[in-house]
């Protein structure tokens, strides 16, 4: 009897923990670091100083670039409104490549929060 009792409650105990880590989920991104409420993100003030120093920088997304010329907002919103600057960026990861300065996370979150939000030329 004893010992059927202690299988069961080994067995209850192994399934709590099965269950307990199946519910964990990763943090995938920044959007859980920040809610957009708290980070300014308008075109002018936030998202083109960003854009200017990662992205519309010599030889990668500047005139040179004719698919993507992140030299204003027609370009950027054209890429946005694609899906190809969230996917380069958020889903992807490449963008800026390895080899160049990394946007941080938070202005990660300030770039997606401003598409969120509409991707407004403000």
């Amino acid at each position: 009897m004893k010992g059927t009792v202690r299988l069961t409650i080994l067995f209850i105990s192994g399934l709590l923990l099965i269950v307990t880590l199946s519910t964990c989920t990763k943090d995938v991104g920044p959007s859980a670091a920040m809610a957009c409420s708290s980070l300014s993100h308008e075109w002018t003030a936030d998202v083109q100083p960003l854009i200017n120093t990662y992205c519309a920088t010599p030889a990668c997304h500047d005139a040179s670039f004719s698919s993507a010329n992140y030299l204003d907002y027609t370009g950027v919103n054209a890429s946005v409104l694609s899906g190809s600057l969230q996917e380069r960026l958020f889903e992807l990861g490449n963008m800026p490549p390895a080899s160049s300065p990394q946007l941080p996370v938070a202005d990660q979150q300030r770039i997606r929060c401003w598409i969120e939000a509409g991707a407004l030329e403000n």
